[in-house]
């Protein structure tokens, strides 16, 4: 499990669960309850073969036990991102950089969309003065969701400078001293900023400890919680991203054309993705910020885009799939 790659259709398919959620939850305010029943039957079972690679083509399967047993015998990848004598890697700080962007921007697309279309929409449409209802609709009222919107460009700047210096921190200090894949070192670091943001961040904006103040029950520390996690799993996968080429019998120079061939992807990835995030958030501009100029909504649903973009570049790019180069495969 921890070595086997995630493909861009992994990543698509995987998007497509987190949707199904908020429609299961409108489906049960509904009353709809059969289908709020299916949503979740889709989306636990959707996660079980997410993770343990069911239905994927048993040809894939028998070719990838073949390259293994052709391979010497070794636990030590093809190829391991290169450390300094402290343990971090070479590149860190343009890797922290890249890395702190994409998790920022991934877990700032959850929050905007979980904001316009489950929080607004259930805080509207819950039974009035009901507990839940009084929760969402604190969580979506407060004093610093008016903040934020009054103050959008700002607000995602600092947000965007946060992420980014919380990355140099995980990769100066806390990635040297884990272990495991990137993704579970980065889920292990979330707690970190996470528990900041309940204990700092939140009293320094009037929000109380652990966004007691906001009226929204646990919703603030669940919500914080999930939105923290996002980070940390997109910030620690991509981080290491090298490491997905672990154990392919690919040969030197085979590696060096495909990293090449990543860098060119991530970066051209960014344009495509700032297009499409400039849509997308036009679409989505009344559920998001409506009093916003429509310049501003596009240019930071083009960042946000942008930085989603790089992720999705950075494991296309690193696709095994790569055969119009020549390879060169060790023995």
């Amino acid at each position: 499990m921890a070595n086997r790659r995630w493909s861009t259709w992994d990543l698509i398919y995987l998007a497509l669960l987190i949707v199904a959620i908020p429609a299961g939850i409108f489906h049960l305010v509904q009353g709809r309850y059969a289908q709020a029943l299916m949503a979740a039957a889709a989306v636990i079972v959707g996660i079980v073969v997410l993770v343990t690679g069911w239905l994927r083509p048993v040809e894939a399967a028998v070719t990838a036990a073949v390259e293994r047993a052709a391979a010497p015998v070794s636990r030590r990848p093809a190829r391991e991102p290169e450390r300094l004598p402290s343990g971090r890697l070479r590149d860190w700080l343009p890797l922290g950089l890249l890395a702190g962007f994409a998790a920022t921007g991934a877990a700032t697309t959850v929050l905007i969309g979980a904001w316009g279309l489950v929080v607004r929409p259930l805080a509207g449409i819950l039974p009035a003065g009901s507990t839940l209802q009084r929760w969402f609709d604190g969580l979506a009222n407060n004093t610093l969701t008016e903040t934020a919107a009054v103050n959008l460009p700002l607000a995602l700047l600092v947000h965007f400078a946060a992420g980014i210096a919380w990355a140099i921190l995980y990769a100066l200090f806390v990635e040297p001293r884990l272990s495991g894949p990137g993704w579970r070192r980065g889920l292990i670091f979330s707690f970190v900023p996470w528990l900041a943001s309940l204990i700092v961040f939140f009293p320094l904006v009037d929000a109380g400890f652990f966004g007691l103040n906001l009226g929204a029950g646990p919703l603030p520390i669940i919500g914080n919680l999930i939105l923290h996690l996002v980070y940390g799993a997109v910030l620690g996968e991509t981080y290491v991203v090298q490491q997905t080429l672990t154990e392919t019998g690919i040969g030197p120079g085979r590696e060096e054309w495909i990293l090449s061939h990543a860098e060119r992807l991530m970066a051209w990835a960014i344009i495509p993705g700032f297009v499409l995030g400039a849509l997308l958030a036009l679409v989505g501009r009344p559920l998001i910020a409506e009093t916003a100029s429509t310049v501003l909504v596009a240019i930071l649903g083009g960042l946000l885009g942008s930085a989603v973009g790089l992720l999705i570049g950075s494991y296309a790019g690193l696709s095994p799939a790569q055969e119009s180069k020549p390879s060169e495969r060790t023995p």
